[in-house]
This record gives C-alpha cells, sequence and structure tokens, in this order.
C-alpha cells in the first residue's frame, strides 16, 4: 500500500527523517496507530508484573472429555492465598431473597372505608392510590421512583403480597373489585 500525500506529510511531521518511513515492513502503520506506544506501555506493565509478589492464585480444574478433544470445568482451587491472612477472616455473604416479604401476621381487611395500608410496611395509612405508602416508605422509594418495584403488601387489604404489589398496581388483583366498590374507583 503506498501512502497518499496528506499521510507522507503527517508522517513527515511524526518523523523528520522521511527515508525512515518505510523502514521495517510497516512503518508507516505503526507510527499513525501508535503500535510504539503500545509496546512501550507493554513492556512497563510486564515488569511491573514481573517484580510484583503473587499474593492469590485461583485455578481452574477441568475433567478431559473425548480422548482430551473436549473439557469439562469440575471447579476452581486456590493455589497461593496470602489476602485471606492479611485481611483477616473472610466475610460470607449470603445472599438474601430480594422483596420476599417476612413472615407476618394476616392482617384482617379493614371495616374503615378511610383506611388503607403501607404496600412496603404493612403499617396502616390513609387509603390513596397517589401514594399506598407511609411518610418513610415513600421518602424510600422516591429516591428511585421505580413504579414497578415489587412491594410486600396489599394496599387495600394489608395481607402480604408476596411481591406482587408495585407503586402501579398498589392492590392485589383478587381485592381490585371490592376496593373498587368500596372507594368508587
Amino acid at each position: 500500500m503506498i501512502p497518499n500525500f496528506e499521510e507522507i506529510k503527517f508522517i513527515k511531521f511524526l518523523d523528520k527523517n522521511p527515508k525512515r518511513i518505510y523502514e521495517g515492513g510497516n512503518r508507516l502503520k505503526e507510527k499513525v496507530i501508535g503500535i510504539e506506544l503500545d509496546n512501550d506501555a507493554w513492556q512497563y506493565f510486564n515488569s511491573v508484573i514481573e517484580r510484583s509478589e503473587l499474593v492469590f492464585h485461583n485455578e481452574p480444574l477441568y475433567e478431559s472429555n473425548m480422548l482430551g478433544l473436549s473439557k469439562k470445568y469440575i471447579r476452581s482451587e486456590v493455589r497461593v492465598d496470602l489476602l485471606t491472612k492479611e485481611l483477616g477472616k473472610t466475610k460470607r455473604v449470603t445472599k438474601a431473597k430480594l422483596n420476599k416479604p417476612a413472615e407476618v401476621e394476616s392482617v384482617k381487611p379493614t371495616t374503615d372505608s378511610k383506611d388503607g395500608y403501607c404496600i412496603r410496611t404493612g403499617e396502616r395509612i390513609p387509603f390513596d392510590l397517589t401514594k399506598p405508602y407511609a411518610d418513610k416508605a415513600f421518602k424510600s422509594w422516591s429516591r428511585f421512583k421505580n413504579v414497578d418495584f415489587a412491594e410486600k403488601f396489599c394496599h387495600f387489604s394489608g395481607e402480604p403480597s408476596e411481591g406482587k404489589t408495585t407503586m402501579a398496581k398498589p392492590i392485589l388483583g383478587k381485592h381490585w373489585k371490592s376496593a373498587k366498590k368500596e372507594f368508587n374507583l
């Protein structure tokens, strides 16, 4: 590939010796793309790695299948672990199920037509479809304003909803007709 006039001007700017443009095969590409900078960076980080001490190494173990043509992952095995000693005990994090309601006693539907229940905490509040939260829960919800975030209780009956209520739909489907009738929705 022969460079056009603009590329030659650019290379002359980069390299004061225009005879070196074609030396070494792809000298033009190296100058324009910056391979020399990449090589310098590669050498620098390799030197950092060579001077560093290995503090943790986790190695995957595989099982050979089909006469060695494929392999299946079995598990990982820790070969070197100096971090655990340095940092002390490792904390085990258990994954909690998100938006699952805690065991709560079932609340009977209200007879007072002005009361509803907070869809996050289950506490008794005024019935209002535009704000089916207690004040503290509403402040928490308003940070993200996700109308589809699964909540824990029905705004009409107060019973646990197991994530079936949201800001957009604060009443369980099985209570919708009763709520519509009672509150003229």
